[in-house]
């Protein structure tokens, strides 16, 4: 069961616990992710805050989206639906909250995110009590689960999220090559291993094995899993920009032992996730996959985000010499509500 609101949690209205308005803390969120996060931001995270800066000027807009929050749970721009705590007029603090869809096994959930408290305020209960009520929220609008990501290094954080109950599932690890180094390509079929494209009609293989085997976190790239995410490709990787790539034991060659997904992110720019199977121990295989993947005449010219569950230090030290690094380790946690 989630933590809910106790007569200690409680506190009175001048506190400031406030649900989101998005017209009214779009740019104290944004000011506040920045401030924060600021050591920990990518290019990716630096353009969603300008994105949010940018949309917060639209303030006629924005009061609609507000209306339409409270109509339509769910709905939200950047600050989610979660709750913000004010002082003063000032927005010390956030924990936005996103509807995350059907999960195919875990059914209806939502995702956490953006859980921030201003320097100054932290160690006082302010996000342990927006935490309470943004999980006290997803359950009155029907969530199952919950999830979020926290790096590893965030002792604070993580130390609140196992007090409430949070389930550690994989610990993730997201890597970056912008130039590929020239290296070994090995073969994709050899009598160790067997590599190669999933074929049309594995859906129910594919998804039966990253959903309960590989990935019981539900979220990659900090996304919920969806059924889209395994659908077939008629028209072919090609004409979708996805790519789904699997590696096959001879021993069992009706079972998955890693799955890796590659899509086109922009023009210059891909993104892969590799999926393993935490019991299978062959890292000469797994190496072989990324490394004929990788080095494929489609992606080696290109710069390459990667993101795998933590893996043993001789796929690491292959990445490191294929020209990536290492950009942060994340938990990814759950909890049933």
């Amino acid at each position: 069961m989630a933590a809910t609101l106790t007569k200690q949690d409680e506190l009175p209205a001048r506190s400031g616990l406030k649900p989101v308005s998005i017209g009214r803390d779009l740019r104290g969120i944004a000011e506040l992710v920045e401030v924060c996060f600021a050591g920990r931001l990518d290019s990716q995270g630096r353009a969603a805050v300008r994105e949010m800066k940018t949309l917060a000027q639209f303030f006629p807009l924005l009061w609609i989206l507000s209306a339409l929050e409270t109509l339509l749970p769910g709905v939200g721009v950047g600050a989610g639906v979660g709750y913000v705590w004010r002082d003063e007029g000032r927005l010390i603090g956030n924990a936005s909250l996103y509807r995350a869809g059907a999960h195919p096994v875990l059914g209806p959930g939502w995702l956490i995110a953006n859980v921030a408290v201003a320097p100054d305020y932290r160690r006082r209960g302010v996000a342990r009590t927006m935490m309470h009520a943004t999980l006290d929220r997803a359950r009155r609008f029907g969530g199952q689960w919950a999830a979020l990501q926290v790096e590893t290094n965030n002792l604070g954080a993580v130390y609140l999220y196992d007090s409430l109950g949070f389930q550690r599932y994989e610990q993730l690890t997201q890597w970056e090559a912008v130039s590929l180094r020239t290296g070994h390509r090995p073969q994709p079929v050899t009598n160790q291993w067997i590599i190669r494209r999933r074929e049309p009609g594995e859906f129910k293989e594919a998804m039966d094995f990253v959903l309960n085997r590989a990935r019981r976190g539900a979220m990659a790239w900090t996304l919920p899993l969806s059924r889209s995410d395994f659908s077939d490709f008629p028209l072919g990787a090609r004409s979708t920009g996805r790519d789904r790539w699997v590696l096959i034991d001879p021993a069992a060659p009706n079972r998955f032992q890693a799955v890796l997904w590659v899509e086109a992110a922009t023009w210059s720019r891909t993104k892969m996730t590799l999926f393993v199977d935490p019991e299978y121990q062959n890292t000469e295989a797994v190496c072989a996959l990324l490394s004929y993947v990788l080095y494929s005449p489609s992606i080696r010219s290109r710069v390459v985000r990667l993101e795998v569950e933590t893996i043993s230090e001789a796929v690491s030290s292959m990445l490191r010499g294929s020209g990536f690094r290492l950009l942060r380790t994340l938990y990814q946690m759950r909890l049933a509500i």
